[in-house]
């Protein structure tokens, strides 16, 4: 009985020891680490107008179903332009896929769902918007029980609730697809949108500000006392001196961004929405501005139906209006006409801000997400539902976020791996997990075929597939997890260092980006191919001629004289050559001088040749 007792402390000793061991052992040497792509191109340093060509060996990168690539000049990053991807409206959600389609779901009373309206309600992502064949989303946007988005021919449409004539097409016609375009003034095309509740404005490629809609209080902007609906796009006066560069609208107020970073507001004023100070007038176009905080300037901007709130250029916010559920962030639930400062985390940088009609969110530079304001339904993802938080609260489970958008009652995040998580409300399946029931924190949305898209919008395949420029997209591999790129460098391209980014589509819907710096080089052109660049080189289209030093037209290689430029080829040759020129006219004037003085002689004595029975077979020629 000792015996055995002793074996089993001698056991339990030996697990102990184990135990300690790998408490001490660095954990990285127990697992393997993921290795970094590597990427072999042909050539590290390539000639405008040439081809590139790499293999890159993802290693130990598995289930990568698609691969996309672009050379990017260092330090560059893709397509730096905010575009709207994720969008909520009050019962619906909808994402905008990485291949340039789009999924809605929630409620379909109105076919804001775009897939044909068959008004079922869905509650996870299951049908696509219905687009014509060839057809690709820019980006999506949604308020209320209608979308909107913008074609990748910068062309608009919309569908969904219309009773206002928010379609744009001069109809208050309800739609269920995006069959029909917005009729902007000269067939022109959109940059960007902002929709309020029932009214929408877009900015144009020219820089001109539409908006069409009710215009309850002036929201439209356009001067006009009447408010009317508009069913069309009305141009609307902005300062000549100022560029609007972001439109976004609220239920009765609209707000620009300005390209100075100064922020206008017009239209309903009552609880201090329009920001300059009053509470009392109605206002009916561009004429006045938001008094942002002194010596700061405004680079992003977002408006919920009573207030809004500014990004601003030292990464703090600033909110204004109304705030009865803290929804301003400041601590308080006083309107405020001016813009107070949301109470971040101290030392925190905000890189987005988004808002509700209720409530805003902010995504720090760290990618993590605070929100504010009413929690009814669990709508700030704080963990509980219910009550008012007039400071920035902590959201769990909101990991890598790079997109938020907010609507009445339900909060929806892009994350960069291209998954969406939302929370909030779910009585109509916005939410997307699949399940009924309401969520306090965020939820993933049930869908795992593709990524949806990243921060920057979507990349359509077509724009992919032709791999003309820099860029390219592969679906499989040439053998074992190794991949060939192609590309083709325009004689235009920007000579610098490139680096390669790389976005790894992975089974499962999700999406890894990975850039390989100083990848290869891009100097100029060399035409001939002789190693010698086209502005160094005297022959560019002669590969065996490369320089003129005298500037006589001949290359050195030809050139027998290189310095002189009064001559170019062996004297002994020129001389040669010229004395056989000199004797052969001499022979040529000896031999025509015999010839003549032959015929002269023959003419003197008048003897006239015999006929010739050759010439003549008949006989001589009769007299008559």
């Amino acid at each position: 009985m000792h015996k055995a007792l002793r074996g089993r402390k001698s056991v339990q000793f030996q697990a102990f020891f184990c135990l300690v061991i790998m408490l001490f052992v660095p954990m990285h040497s127990m697992a393997q680490e993921t290795e970094m792509p590597s990427a072999d191109c042909s050539e590290e340093v390539v000639h405008q107008d040439a081809d590139i060509e790499c293999d890159l060996d993802l290693g130990e990168n598995v289930g990568v179903s698609t691969i996309r690539y672009e050379f990017l000049r260092a330090g560059q990053n893709p397509g730096q332009d905010k575009v709207s991807v994720l969008a909520t409206g009050s019962t619906h959600t909808c994402g905008l896929l990485d291949n340039g389609s789009a999924m809605c779901w929630g409620l379909d009373n109105y076919g804001q769902l775009g897939d044909g309206g068959d008004a079922v309600t869905r509650n996870k992502p299951t049908s696509f918007v219905s687009l014509s064949e060839g057809q690709t989303i820019k980006q999506i946007y949604a308020k209320q029980a209608r979308t909107c988005v913008l074609l990748y021919d910068d062309s608009m449409s919309c569908w969904g609730f219309n009773e206002d004539g928010q379609s744009g097409d001069n109809s208050t016609n309800t739609y269920k697809s995006p069959s029909t375009k917005v009729q902007f003034p000269n067939n022109q095309r959109v940059k960007s949108v902002g929709m309020g509740v029932r009214h929408t404005c877009a900015i144009l490629e020219d820089g001109a500000l539409t908006c069409w809609g009710a215009d309850s209080y002036g929201a439209l902007g356009n001067g006009d006392s009447d408010s009317a609906d508009k069913y069309t796009p009305q141009t609307i006066a902005t300062p000549a001196d100022r560029q609007v560069t972001k439109v976004e609208s609220g239920a009765t107020h609209t707000c620009t961004l300005m390209d100075d970073g100064g922020i206008m507001c017009w239209g309903r004023d009552n609880t201090g929405q329009l920001g300059n100070g009053g509470t009392s007038d109605t206002i009916h176009s561009p004429s006045t501005n938001v008094e942002l905080p002194e010596g700061r300037a405004a680079t992003d901007l977002s408006v919920g139906d009573h207030h809004s709130c500014a990004l601003l250029d030292n990464g703090s916010i600033a909110c204004w209006g109304h705030n009865n559920h803290g929804q301003l962030g400041d601590n308080t639930t006083t309107n405020a006409p001016i813009p107070v400062y949301a109470h971040l985390p101290t030392s925190s940088v905000a890189v987005s801000v988004s808002t509700g009609p209720y409530s805003s969110c902010a995504i720090l530079e760290n990618s993590s997400v605070y929100c504010w304001g009413h929690n009814n339904y669990g709508r700030l993802g704080i963990g509980v539902s219910g009550g008012v938080y007039p400071t920035p609260m902590f959201v769990e489970k909101a990991n890598d976020v790079v997109v938020l958008s907010l609507n009445y009652d339900h909060t929806c995040a892009l994350s960069e791996n291209g998954s969406i998580s939302c929370w909030g409300r779910n009585k109509h399946g916005q939410l997307g997990i699949g399940q009924s029931g309401d969520r306090n924190i965020p939820n993933l949305v049930d869908y795992n075929n593709a990524p949806f898209a990243s921060l920057t919008g979507a990349a359509p395949v077509g724009l992919w597939e032709d791999q003309s420029g820099l860029r390219g997209r592969i679906v499989t591999p040439v053998v074992d997890n190794v991949w060939k790129l192609e590309a083709t460098v325009s004689e235009n391209a920007d000579m610098s260092m490139y680096d390669l980014h790389i976005t790894l589509l992975k089974i499962g819907g999700l999406r890894e980006d990975i850039v390989l710096e100083n990848a290869i080089q891009i100097i100029e052109k060399d035409t001939d191919g002789d190693g010698v660049v086209d502005s160094q080189d005297a022959f560019p289209s002669d590969s065996s001629e490369t320089s003129d030093r005298d500037g006589d037209g001949v290359g050195d290689n030809s050139d027998v004289y290189p310095e002189d430029a009064s001559r170019s080829a062996d004297e002994t040759e020129i001389l040669g050559t010229t004395t056989y020129l000199i004797v052969g006219g001499i022979l040529l004037v000896l031999l025509l001088m015999l010839l003549f003085s032959r015929r002269k002689t023959y003419d003197e004595e008048g003897d006239a040749p015999k006929p010739s029975r050759f010439r003549f077979p008949s006989g001589p020629k009769q007299k008559f």
